[in-house]
């Protein structure tokens, strides 16, 4: 658990946040989907006699909340850049400069999020008793603890990919960039305008 199978050291960055994209990011959107409403009945059916559905039900929304953000985040700003970082450095041309100074910055405060969500499922666990359900509530309970431990295995191969391999590849690559930013006196050549 935590790794993903696949190498992504010699692929295209492009290759890997589309695959991000497509597998993690559409899982995550489709699990938040099945999981809030199913936690929402679980919690509402039980919850008196089992106030753990309840806690569990409040830190999945905040935790549902901030994720479908971090996400946005990452495919409106962060992977595009990447993208044309990335573009760029093939071409050995010089990448226009983000508002955010320097990659390093968004790929920490990401990697920053990774950790807190980490920590929402971490409390979610513990809450479920490990993903435990009490025998005497509904298979819908078992259901939607199944549906969060998928889910948190799932983040963990998720952050990993972005955290191990993603994010130090683009930093790596934002410095090859600036090498092409100077001219062979070592000189600044002038840069784009643009912002990313």
């Amino acid at each position: 658990m935590g790794t993903e199978s696949r190498s992504w050291t010699d692929e295209p960055l492009s290759a890997v946040m589309n695959y991000i994209v497509q597998k993690h990011h559409a899982y995550c959107r489709q699990q938040i989907a099945v999981i809030e409403p199913l936690l929402a009945e679980v919690s509402r059916v039980h919850g008196e006699k089992h106030p753990e559905l309840k806690r569990i039900k409040s830190l999945f929304a905040k935790f549902s909340r901030e994720l479908l953000m971090h996400l946005v985040k990452e495919e409106a700003t962060l992977f595009p850049y990447i993208a044309r970082m990335e573009e760029a450095v093939s071409r050995k041309e010089t990448f226009p400069r983000p508002s955010y100074g320097t990659v390093a910055n968004p790929v920490r405060m990401m990697m920053m999020e990774h950790d807190a969500a980490n920590a929402d499922f971490k409390e979610i666990r513990q809450a479920s008793s490990n993903y435990q359900s009490p025998q005497d509530v509904s298979s819908d309970c078992e259901a939607v603890y199944q549906a969060l431990k998928e889910l948190e295995q799932d983040l963990l191969v998720h952050s990993d990919l972005e955290d191990k391999v993603l994010f130090p590849r683009a930093v790596a690559l934002e410095e090859v960039g600036e090498s092409h930013a100077k001219d062979p006196h070592g000189a600044p050549r002038r840069k784009w305008l643009v912002e990313g």
